[in-house]
């Protein structure tokens, strides 16, 4: 997993998916669930994933 964001984070350092991880990881709180409409590969779901997962949490993921 830290491999995929420190991957992002070197060559794409404005990926949004990055920015999306920090503020999950600033408002991870225990047991904490979110969603995510309109994923397309996923990509942006795995660089957030294991902070919910950290927390007890569950992510809904809604494919468009």
């Amino acid at each position: 997993m830290e491999y995929i964001v420190s991957y992002y984070r070197k060559n794409f350092s404005n990926f949004p998916a990055i920015n999306l991880r920090n503020v999950v990881n600033m408002f991870k709180k225990p047991n904490m669930t979110m969603v995510e409409v309109g994923v397309f590969e996923g990509a942006t779901t795995l660089c957030y994933m294991d902070i919910i997962k950290s927390v007890d949490g569950h992510v809904y993921v809604i494919d468009w």
